[in-house]
């Protein structure tokens, strides 16, 4: 549909393939020509974005009849993070003062993708006392002071220019 970007509704092109099947034609004396299956066409896609519901797959045949196309298969990989706790609740952590994991992955690969599957909800952020006691590197109105005065001082070097011309 129409966006910021797009007064009208709109198509973004994501992928583009020319296929073709061939089927080469032996001389008519030998032998009739044989029907092969023709080689599937994949096309990977870039993660879509948010808003997007609608996948459009456009076929340009040219000039030829149209393709039979009897299957289309859509895969949706799916990637899941597994949280293995000693004991106690579950807690994701980010930022860059975490510890790299205690766990090898290469061992823990049967047990993880053979695992069943269960929805967790995550719990409001909860910031933890080393990040709540740091303080920003410059506090706000440091920051618009700084900023006033490099304008300020820009647009004086600007004037001064254009007297000069």
């Amino acid at each position: 549909p129409a966006d910021r970007r797009h007064r009208d509704p709109w198509f973004q092109r994501e992928r583009a393939a020319l296929w073709s099947h061939a089927v080469d034609v032996p001389d008519a004396s030998v032998a009739p020509a044989r029907a092969t299956d023709a080689a599937a066409l994949t096309l990977s896609l870039p993660v879509a974005s948010p808003d997007a519901t609608v996948l459009t797959l456009v076929v340009d045949e040219g000039d030829n009849s149209a393709l039979p196309i009897s299957t289309v298969q859509l895969v949706l990989p799916s990637y899941r993070l597994r949280f293995v706790r000693p004991g106690g609740a579950i807690r994701l952590v980010y930022g860059s003062a975490i510890a790299a994991p205690q766990y090898d992955l290469a061992l823990l690969a049967p047990a993880v993708l053979g695992a069943a599957v269960a929805d967790v909800s995550m719990a409001a952020e909860v910031p933890t006392p080393a990040a709540a006691a740091t303080e920003p590197f410059i506090s706000p109105r440091t920051f618009w002071v700084v900023l006033i005065a490099a304008v300020v001082a820009l647009l004086g070097v600007l004037a001064a220019l254009l007297r000069r011309t």
